[in-house]
């Protein structure tokens, strides 16, 4: 059974008590005897009910988050609009192929639809859906932002060894400052490691931020060096 079939089956399993409720729900399909029918807001909500179990259909939140109701009636579908609005649910109306299609696509939205029409097993279902649903994609954010800041490790040290193997190929890594030199012959010995490792490494500690300054001296040397052998 779909998912919108459930939520079809226990609002149907709640059938309303009072009398005003049971003239809305039977007058559901007249727009002017639901206006005289409608008492207050156990009248909405039941209306709401009605409306949904024979226009409605929502989507598996595994999959997407849509809740629609379909009707040939332009004042019928305007009214269902007006009283989910009413419960501040932002519902829309579109055309599809000639008929209205009243549409809610946000979680919150559907989640207070669900619980207005007494879908508490579904709205359970719904909720712990969307938990682990968000779970996993602030899960797979991490990894991705984790694999761009390894990339961006990766590509800086292979620039940083390409201006060291240049400058010790043309000039000999005796022509750097004492200072450079020495942090230029551990990044030689250490392709993969971080700043912050290199400059606890060093033989006075300096920061991950003295490391990066002094590593764009020694790609500035470079360039320098790369600019002279061209002329």
């Amino acid at each position: 059974m779909s998912f919108s079939a459930d939520v079809k089956k226990e609002i149907r399993n709640a059938a309303p008590k009072k009398e005003c409720c049971l003239k809305t729900a039977a007058s559901c399909f007249d727009v002017r005897a639901i206006e005289e029918s409608i008492m207050g807001k156990c009248c909405i909500k039941t209306f709401l009910k009605t409306a949904f179990l024979e226009y409605g259909s929502v989507n598996d939140p595994e999959n997407s988050y849509h809740l629609e109701l379909v009707t040939e009636n332009e004042q019928l579908s305007a009214l269902i609009c007006a009283f989910m609005n009413d419960y501040g649910m932002g519902a829309k109306i579109m055309l599809r192929n000639g008929m209205y299609v009243v549409y809610i696509k946000g979680a919150e939205a559907i989640a207070d639809f669900l619980k207005l029409t007494g879908a508490a097993n579904s709205l359970m279902y719904f909720e712990n859906t969307r938990i682990v649903k968000e779970m996993r994609g602030n899960i797979n954010r991490g990894i991705n932002c984790e694999s761009a800041n390894i990339q961006k490790k990766i590509d800086a040290a292979f620039k940083q060894l390409e201006s060291i193997k240049y400058i010790e190929k043309t000039v000999g890594l005796d022509y750097l400052p004492d200072n450079l030199r020495e942090l230029a012959e551990l990044r030689l010995k250490n392709h993969e490691m971080g700043l912050a490792e290199l400059g606890e490494k060093l033989k006075k500690k300096i920061s991950k931020s003295g490391v990066n300054h002094r590593m764009i001296k020694i790609m500035e040397i470079a360039e320098n060096l790369k600019i002279k052998g061209e002329m």
